[in-house]
């Protein structure tokens, strides 16, 4: 006897294998890690959810910390930040970035990555880097110590 594969009800998809992952890299979506790997929920946002959907993500978050084991689980630093075309930052925007510009000795103005010494192109100078930004969302929310 063979068993019949399930099927999706009518005008439905099938569910994805890995929901989470998918949702995560599927398009751009705010608070979500460029690479997709992780998920920042900011406060603010989530205290202005209704009392029903705040207690459903509370319990979510009891779900995910119960799958993290205390002792290895590592103390994620995490800020608000925004891309910005490298050849349109000030001197002190491209050193957060990494990168510094200055003279050759035939007067060309270059831009050299610190961490390699590479001097970017032409087209590398038009690339975006992600940078430390101020946040509009963290308004009234207490610092934590």
């Amino acid at each position: 006897m063979t068993v019949p594969a399930p099927r999706s009800a009518p005008g439905c998809q099938p569910a994805p294998s890995a929901p989470v992952g998918n949702y995560l890299t599927s398009q751009f979506r705010p608070g979500i890690s460029p690479d997709g790997q992780y998920v920042v929920l900011p406060r603010a946002v989530l205290e202005r959810l209704p009392r029903r959907l705040q207690h459903l993500v509370v319990d979510v978050l009891n779900a995910v910390h119960a799958q993290m084991p205390v002792e290895t689980t590592p103390v994620y630093r995490v800020g608000p930040s925004a891309w910005f075309e490298i050849d349109g930052l000030d001197e002190e925007r491209l050193q957060e970035a990494g990168i510094i510009v200055e003279f050759e000795a035939d007067g060309e103005l270059v831009y050299r990555d610190l961490r390699t010494g590479h001097c970017l192109t032409e087209d590398e100078r038009h690339l975006c880097v992600l940078l430390d930004t101020p946040d509009p969302l963290s308004q009234g929310v207490p610092e934590r110590c």
